[in-house]
């Protein structure tokens, strides 16, 4: 995989193709949820428990199925949901946080696919909160992070007021 400026954190540009045409499939076809003040999201695969909110089990859709083993191929083990999270405008963010992995097969990966916009995923070392590291996320990108980044790193996304839409399609493996 190629290399990024945070051991543990792997981005793959160009991994999906037809980014574009990809937003544009799930903004039209994907049932919303809007219970996030920030932004939408929809969960499909395994139920999954996501700040506060419970997801039920939802069958992947074909293409979204397809991007979970295309994902599958680069981590090397099976992915059982995708969180689509929608930002639809440059002020829709997300704050700094970790991503539990209390529910997922251990030695797992949290991957994930950008759609639209491009955005900065914002690292910040827990215990060094100076320490910052941004990573660019270009539309048809795929990120991977190693279990072990969440208990060191943090990690956000700011606004940018001027940003277009955007979706990121996160798997992992819930057991």
């Amino acid at each position: 995989m190629p290399s990024s400026p945070i051991e543990g954190v792997e981005l793959i540009e160009g991994f999906t193709p037809e980014p574009s045409r990809s937003l544009e499939h799930f903004q039209g076809g994907i049932p919303w949820d809007t219970r996030m003040r920030a932004r939408l999201t929809a969960s499909f695969g395994a139920p999954y428990d996501y700040s506060g909110i419970t997801y039920p089990p939802v069958p992947m859709p074909p293409d979204i199925h397809a991007m979970a083993r295309a994902v599958e191929e680069v981590v090397r083990h099976r992915i059982t949901n995708c969180l689509i999270n929608f930002y639809p405008e440059g002020t829709s963010s997300m704050g700094f946080h970790s991503d539990s992995y209390e529910h997922l097969e251990p030695g797992t990966t949290v991957s994930i696919i950008s759609l639209g916009g491009p955005r900065t995923l914002r690292f910040r070392k827990k215990d060094q909160k100076a320490h910052l590291v941004d990573v660019r996320l270009d539309s048809g990108s795929l990120l991977v992070m190693q279990q072990h980044i969440q208990d060191t790193w943090l990690h956000a996304l700011p606004p940018e007021p001027n940003a277009p839409p955007r979706m990121s399609l996160t798997f992992r493996c819930i057991i």
